[in-house]
């Protein structure tokens, strides 16, 4: 493979991308004017020894950082509290988020925290954060979340047990480097590599007008679609490690102009039923898709033919239709699960995860509108795995 990376500033977000490109953190640090690093990430990050490379190269380049790893998997506000106490009694005075979407949606929370001189329980939509301090850098170990470069960071109110949004600006640097997603299990591939594609799924098909975003999707979907299968059958294929890790961003990027209502269902299994955020999404999102159907047709088309299906002959409906039999399928021949059962989520769950869905930000550009019956109606289909024909 030919040695490909490049800067690029869009959308707010400032990105460095290539391969082996985290040797230059040093670098890039050195050009932010940062002193003391608040190091933000978990510890299966650092069991991983990812942590252990990057340790090698701050250390010789003289560079003072404090490891914070005390981030659950679905971040949680008393994590990104005590990591604000942790950044206060370092005096450190920049982040550095690494690993999958949990240790920077906490960093970038910290950060907002910090910016807004506040409490946490003041930092959340619709509160306006102005403030840009902190520097943030983000370096991603998976390909799913993008939250390199999103605004948004979701993090679950323990008051209410429900997953809440702090919207501050981009990571002050975002430095993708796929070399780093080269050991991710295949599990966490899958799981995550769905996360990505439900995220350019439903910013492609968002009611809201952003015609770059929609481009960046589309192209989106189709590396998805083109490599997930490879980088699950053999995580040392560097080619579609790169191709996943541009797809993850480029999803980020695209939800700029919003989601839908698979992510209102699938945060509401997160917090309630500990499951994955990318194996929710992949049992949700066909069922999500079948709902929107007739509300997105020509959209629906477009991603069929981004997902390798040979359209030619087809009408739009069946194009359209076919695109929801193509995410299947996708989900399915990388080994996650097809229904809510499978991850032991019960009956008895739903009318209140139905409930908390329609409270949740991400339906509110769903090309259908949805009311509480719709997401309940949803779950149910999804318990027990309707099969999608």
């Amino acid at each position: 493979m030919m040695e490909e990376s490049f800067s690029t500033k869009i959308f707010g977000a400032t990105i460095e991308f290539g391969v082996g490109i985290v040797k230059n953190l040093p670098y890039y640090i050195e050009k932010l004017n940062v002193q003391n690093l608040l190091l933000v990430t978990d510890e299966g990050i650092i069991k991983a020894g990812i942590i252990d490379k990057l340790s090698d190269i701050l250390k010789s380049a003289n560079i003072k950082y404090a490891i914070f790893s005390e981030v659950q998997p679905n971040p949680i506000d008393r994590n990104v509290i005590k990591g604000l106490e942790f950044y206060k009694s370092n005096n450190c005075d920049a982040i550095l988020a690494v690993g999958g979407g949990s240790p920077m949606d906490v960093g970038k929370a910290i950060r907002a925290v910090l910016a807004n001189n506040s409490d946490i329980k003041n930092c959340y939509v619709p509160a306006n954060i102005s403030g840009d301090k902190p520097i943030l850098i983000a370096v991603p170990t998976t390909s799913g979340t993008g939250s390199e470069v999103s605004t948004g960071s979701i993090i679950t109110d323990t008051a209410i047990n429900r997953k809440r949004i702090i919207r501050h600006i981009p990571p002050s640097l975002a430095v993708i480097d796929p070399d780093l997603t080269i050991d991710v299990p295949p599990f966490l591939t899958s799981a995550t590599g769905i996360d990505a594609l439900s995220h350019n799924i439903e910013a492609y098909v968002s009611t809201r007008y952003n015609p770059l975003a929609d481009a960046i999707a589309i192209k989106g979907i189709q590396l998805i679609a083109k490599n997930l299968r490879q980088a699950v059958k053999n995580g040392s294929d560097i080619d579609a490690r790169k191709n996943m890790s541009l797809a993850s961003m480029m999803g980020a990027l695209a939800f700029n102009k919003g989601l839908g209502a698979s992510h209102s269902l699938s945060h509401q299994l997160s917090t309630d039923a500990n499951v994955h955020h990318g194996v929710a999404n992949a049992i949700m999102l066909p069922y999500v898709m079948r709902f929107n159907l007739e509300f997105a047709i020509e959209k629906y088309a477009d991603i069929a033919y981004a997902m390798g299906v040979e359209t030619y002959g087809m009408s739009t409906i069946q194009s359209a239709k076919a695109s929801i039999r193509a995410v299947y399928d996708l989900c399915r021949d990388i080994g996650l699960p097809d229904s809510l059962s499978a991850v032991n989520v019960n009956s008895d769950m739903i009318k209140v995860m139905a409930k908390k869905a329609m409270e949740d930000h991400c339906h509110l550009s769903n090309p259908r509108v949805c009311c509480e019956d719709d997401m309940l109606l949803l779950y149910k289909f999804a318990l027990e795995g309707e099969k999608i024909k």
